[in-house]
């Protein structure tokens, strides 16, 4: 399988032309393969790192130290939660995930006093970083979605208006500052995992 590649600097420096050139090949890559490469996003490589790490630290912590991070909720509570997993012979393993939900200009301080230590100073950072990356993707998907209007281009469409699609017509208005980020951790995946034990919806997967 080859993954498409998207320059997201590319697309910001770009032309109307080129803009919508690069949506359509988003387009292409999430109709088919599913997955493709970000690149030139702007997040520094020691965010990344330093997330990723600290999310290893996290999971790896004892059950215990992990159950004190437990969602109050199973669905959608900030917190640690986990579901359980059927390989091909039938035998239970899970996916863990850690769900964090800030809203923009809230008192970040008395979020990150209730993130588990090795999160603390990682995960806030990171989804900041990650939330404006985020809005740049569904500008380029909205695009995307007005160009499949034949009428688009012959109409000579905005893009500028056309990348605020999925704004207009799927987010709450209401809720638009607020942002969640979900990190999975899918342990050993050397077994063969049934088709539909685990569901992501409506999340990037990092893998």
């Amino acid at each position: 399988v080859t993954f498409t590649t998207i320059s997201l600097d590319a697309y910001l420096r770009g032309s109307p032309q080129a803009k919508l050139r690069i949506a359509q090949d988003l387009d292409e890559a999430l109709q088919t393969a599913g997955f493709f490469y970000l690149v030139d996003h702007g997040v520094p490589l020691s965010v990344t790192e330093g997330i990723l790490n600290a999310t290893s630290a996290f999971f790896e912590l004892p059950e215990e130290d992990k159950r004190a991070a437990q969602q109050k909720e199973k669905f959608g509570d900030l917190g640690y939660a986990d579901n359980s997993l059927d390989d091909a012979e039938g035998k239970n393993g899970k996916a863990e995930y850690f769900n964090y939900h800030y809203t923009e200009g809230a008192d970040m301080d008395e979020s990150e006093r209730k993130l588990p230590t090795p999160l603390k100073g990682k995960l806030s950072t990171w989804a900041s970083a990650a939330k404006d990356v985020a809005i740049r993707i569904h500008q380029i998907a909205s695009l995307a979605l007005a160009a499949t209007d034949p009428s688009f281009e012959a109409s000579g469409g905005s893009v500028s208006d056309a990348e605020h699609l999925l704004e207009r017509h799927f987010f709450d208005q209401e809720n638009t500052t607020r942002y969640s980020v979900r990190l999975n951790y899918y342990g050993d995946l050397s077994r063969e995992v049934q088709e539909g034990s685990q569901n992501d919806d409506s999340t990037l997967i990092r893998l």
